[in-house]
C-alpha cells in the first residue's frame, strides 16, 4: 500500500491515501466570510489531498461556538448551503473529496461569542487544564 495509491472511506472513492485533517484556521470570519478558509482548503486539493476534512464547523449559532469567533459554521438553511456547496465545488474542482468536522462545543462553548447559555451532557463546570 501506497500514499499515491487511492482508498476508500465506505463507498466513498479517495484518490490517494493523503489526508488533510482538521485543523483551526481561523480564516473564516464572525460574519461568515469563508473566502480565504476555501482558498486555503482549495489550495491543499490543488497540492495533492486526496481528502480534506475541514476545520471545527459549529452547528448552531445559540451556544456551539468555542474559542473562535472565526469558525467555519453550517446551522442555517438559508445561509450556509451555498456558501458549503461553493466550497465542495472548490475542493471538488481538483480531484479531492471533502468532509467536514461538525461539532458543539457543549460545556467549553465560549459564553463571549454565543448569544444562549451553554448546553452540556452535565451540570458539571468545565475546568481547562484538569
Amino acid at each position: 500500500m501506497r500514499a499515491s495509491e487511492p482508498g476508500y472511506i465506505g463507498s466513498v472513492r479517495i484518490r490517494n491515501r493523503i489526508v488533510m485533517a482538521p485543523m483551526i484556521s481561523n480564516l473564516a470570519t464572525p460574519e461568515h466570510n469563508h473566502g480565504g478558509h476555501m482558498a486555503y482548503l482549495e489550495a491543499r486539493a490543488r497540492g495533492g489531498a486526496g481528502l480534506i476534512i475541514t476545520e471545527y464547523t459549529y452547528i448552531n449559532d445559540a451556544n456551539a461556538r468555542g474559542g473562535s469567533p472565526n469558525q467555519l459554521a453550517a446551522y442555517s438553511y438559508e445561509r450556509v448551503p451555498p456558501k458549503l456547496r461553493r466550497l465542495t465545488e472548490r475542493i471538488h474542482r481538483h480531484g479531492a473529496k471533502a468532509f467536514m468536522q461538525i461539532v458543539h462545543a457543549g460545556g467549553k462553548a465560549n459564553a463571549d461569542i454565543n448569544r444562549k447559555e451553554n448546553f452540556a451532557p452535565t451540570a458539571m463546570e468545565y475546568l481547562a487544564g484538569r
